[in-house]
């Protein structure tokens, strides 16, 4: 089936794909607050549809129901600017399979035309792949734009071209993003992926008549990881035994010291607030393992003690970005980090890093990809998900070209201490020895292996310090006391001797997994050099990475995770796996795989 909404003739209806200045017109005149129409069937009632008229900058664009049977709908549109002049030619429907109804609203603040008709007939309809509960209905975007594209869905190009994607595309009122493809650098529209879908549509529970999700929290993709994880939960559940290779969380825990501070401190202590910067003596101690670890001076004073490196990014991107500015991102790269960025409202640009650069930034293509509206940029060295580094005379040259452009470098640093050593047995450089100035993200997460301990930290300039002090007083007082007075034992010589030798030991895995991913026919393009990832190419398998994914954990029971959750451009060949597991599990995972994939040939 192939249908397209679109407008008939003249200018196209279009919105905003963000909320901000549509919220603020809206709480300023309740007469901007839309209207919505009668519920009405698509299938024998188009002339309903038609005669919804648009009402110039007093209306807003909302959702478009239908039932569309088994078949959804993907988003193959290009991402724009979010605070670009109004004629973006875009709008957003949200469709729900398995709904009787089409509720339509038309776009109302940029709406160029009133009285313009909707064409039913123009709705063009595509499968999409999400991972499935098959009996929930499944929500994602659909991108109308208006006639003149011969019955397709078109890319509104930006001011980029087709070099690069603005990222999250449009997004579906029901809060889900649709799957990405890099063919267009958004939406994927592949119809063989499978119907396994994790995300629950976000209707109102008994008692929640009356509350509308944000467009804040609507727009925020799923963080694919975690979805297959609930689905290898809910099979072991069944009796079944799988093998998680798809989040990044060490099997070890924290270091014994840590867990006997940790009972110490739980002994009869008042736990009252800390200061909103952190505990002072954890402060200095994270200031000693810069210079004793990396030779780097810190000064106590700029180090900001967080409730997990996540909350540290919040703060630093609340303290740094305005809406419309734009960030530049490496693609692959983590998604909560452009999704935390985007929620500020700032746009996120994915500069696409390929093999040839490690899959990382440089500062060629930063230079090629920066605008005038660029702000800043964010590094993760290693990465997640390739677990490779950017080399430090290329991440000095990307911090010095950001900075004459007197724009801030944010580096997350999180599996910096799990990197490997240089022949003389010397760490890698932290950021801070290139760049000073430089919002340094890391956590006690992954090389202390404290993951559900949340804590983390960052180090910023002194003129962010009474910035980040009065965000954390505002956002969450303070990061956990008990878990701060346990972490100063994290820097005692004995846990430091016990983390390195687990470092040790994931290189040890690291070497086991590469081995086997040759072996079984998956080659890994760029090995990585630090982290616990390993991200490997399934082009040759015929599969795209989210058949790859899904039918692995299906048929395999073997829980990996999907490209599309690190960005556009790698978003269908490859698969990131997690050697975070022990190693009996990751021969047992390889195994497994090696299998899978001999049966697919």
């Amino acid at each position: 089936m192939a249908l397209t909404l679109g407008a008939t003739g003249g200018p196209r209806f279009s919105i905003p794909d963000r909320s901000g200045h549509l919220f603020r017109h809206a709480r300023r005149d309740p007469r901007r607050r839309p209207r919505r129409l009668a519920p009405v069937d698509a299938g024998r009632h188009t002339d309903q549809l038609g005669e919804a008229r648009a009402e110039g900058a007093q209306r807003r664009a909302a959702d478009l129901e239908a039932d569309l049977g088994d078949t959804e709908v993907a988003t193959p549109q290009q991402r724009h600017r979010a605070f670009d002049a109004p004629r973006h030619q875009i709008g957003v429907r949200r469709l729900a399979v398995g709904q009787p109804e089409l509720a339509a609203e038309v776009p109302g603040r940029h709406v160029h035309a009133s009285g313009e008709r909707l064409d039913v007939q123009r709705l063009r309809v595509l499968p999409v792949d999400p991972v499935a509960d098959a009996a929930q209905p499944r929500e994602v975007a659909q991108v109308l734009v208006g006639g003149g594209s011969g019955g397709h869905v078109r890319n509104r190009p930006t001011s980029r071209g087709p070099r690069g994607c603005r990222t999250g595309c449009a997004l579906p009122a029901g809060g889900r993003a649709a799957p990405m493809s890099p063919r267009i650098g958004c939406a994927a529209t592949s119809d063989q992926e499978g119907d396994m879908n994790p995300l629950p549509t976000e209707r109102p529970a008994a008692g929640g008549r009356g509350i509308r999700i944000s467009r804040r929290a609507q727009a925020v993709a799923p963080f694919y990881a975690m979805e297959f994880g609930k689905h290898a939960a809910a099979l072991e559940a069944q009796g079944q035994h799988v093998v998680k290779l798809s989040l990044g969380e060490p099997d070890f825990g924290a270091p014994p010291a840590v867990l006997e501070a940790m009972r110490e401190v739980a002994d009869g202590r008042p736990l009252t607030y800390t200061a909103a910067l952190g505990l002072p003596a954890l402060r200095e101690a994270i200031a000693r393992f810069y210079l004793d670890q990396h030779g780097v001076e810190v000064d106590p004073a700029r180090v900001v003690v967080t409730a997990g490196a996540s909350a540290a990014l919040v703060l630093a991107t609340a303290a740094l970005v305005d809406p419309g500015d734009e960030v530049l991102i490496a693609d692959p790269s983590y998604p909560c980090n452009r999704q935390i960025v985007e929620s500020f409202g700032a746009q996120v640009t994915l500069v696409p890093a390929t093999a040839e650069t490690r899959f990382q930034l440089d500062a060629a293509s930063v230079r090629s990809y920066w605008t005038d509206r660029t702000r800043g940029i964010m590094v993760a060295t290693p990465s997640n998900p390739t677990g490779t580094s950017v080399p430090a005379d290329e991440l000095a040259a990307i911090c010095d070209l950001a900075r004459e452009r007197e724009a801030w470098r944010i580096v997350d640093e999180i599996y910096l201490d799990l990197s490997d050593h240089d022949d003389q047995g010397r760490p890698p450089r932290s950021a801070l020895s290139l760049d000073p100035d430089a919002v340094v993200i890391n956590s006690f997460s992954k090389y202390f292996g404290m993951t559900g301990w949340r804590l983390g930290w960052c180090v910023v300039p002194d003129i962010l310090v009474p910035a980040l002090e009065r965000l954390a007083q505002n956002y969450f007082l303070c990061a956990s006391t008990p878990a701060q007075h346990a972490a100063l034992a994290c820097f005692t010589p004995e846990s430091l001797a016990v983390c390195e030798a687990r470092r040790v030991e994931f290189a040890e895995r690291r070497a086991l997994v590469l081995d086997g991913l040759e072996r079984i026919g998956l080659p890994v393009p760029v090995p990585p050099d630090g982290a616990f990832y390993v991200y490997f190419d399934v082009s040759r398998t015929g599969l795209t990475s989210w058949q790859f994914c899904e039918r692995a954990l299906q048929e395999a029971h073997v829980a990996l995770t999907p490209g599309r959750d690190f960005g556009v451009h790698t978003a269908e060949t490859h698969v990131r796996l997690s050697y975070a597991a022990s190693a009996d599990d990751l021969r047992e995972g390889i195994d497994r795989l090696g299998k899978f994939v001999a049966a697919l040939a």
